[in-house]
């Protein structure tokens, strides 16, 4: 059985990895672990979705996103974060899952590496996980087309079904 882990495991994990990334740049490669991807997992309306961490930045908590009157639809509203207005992507929106719930406390991943700087709400963090392409699926076929471009594929850990999102396909420049 999968365990969940807290969300503070979570930050802790990233912020230990964010450390040593300029000690791992000095060791060799290992050549075995080389066509394996780090992912973080969460929830979005009881569905579990993977994001790859080389474009998550940083997961900050309990965010009040201030909504934009006449904004589109994929676009919660915006945050201070770190004094700059990051904008709020609707993950649920993009997904076909209707509207994000931004009232309840929130959970917001910052990404990075991407045309724009943005932030994504997701219900709850689950886990870290590493694997490799040779595992992933293809997308189901019956998605529509707007949906399957955010989807890579899908992988089964501990008998759950995980999406694999396409992070280049929720921010465009």
């Amino acid at each position: 059985m999968k365990k969940n882990i807290t969300t503070l495991d979570l930050i802790n994990e990233l912020e230990s990895l964010k450390q040593n990334f300029d000690f791992d740049q000095t060791k060799p490669f290992k050549y075995e672990s080389k066509n394996l991807f780090k992912y973080i997992v969460f929830h979005i309306s009881q569905e579990q979705y993977a994001w790859p961490l080389s474009n998550l930045k940083e997961i900050v908590l309990k965010q009040i996103v201030v909504p934009i009157p006449g904004k589109c639809e994929s676009l919660c509203g915006v945050f201070n974060y770190r004094n700059q207005v990051m904008p709020v992507i609707n993950i649920y929106y993009l997904l076909g899952l209707g509207a994000a719930d931004m009232e309840n406390e929130n959970i917001m991943m910052v990404t990075k590496g991407l045309s724009i700087e943005s932030a994504i709400p997701v219900d709850s963090l689950v886990s870290m996980i590493s694997i490799s392409e040779s595992d992933v699926k293809p997308r189901p076929i019956s998605l529509s087309n707007e949906i399957a471009s955010m989807i890579k594929g899908e992988v089964i850990v501990g008998g759950q079904l995980i999406s694999i999102l396409n992070p280049e396909a929720f921010i465009k420049g």
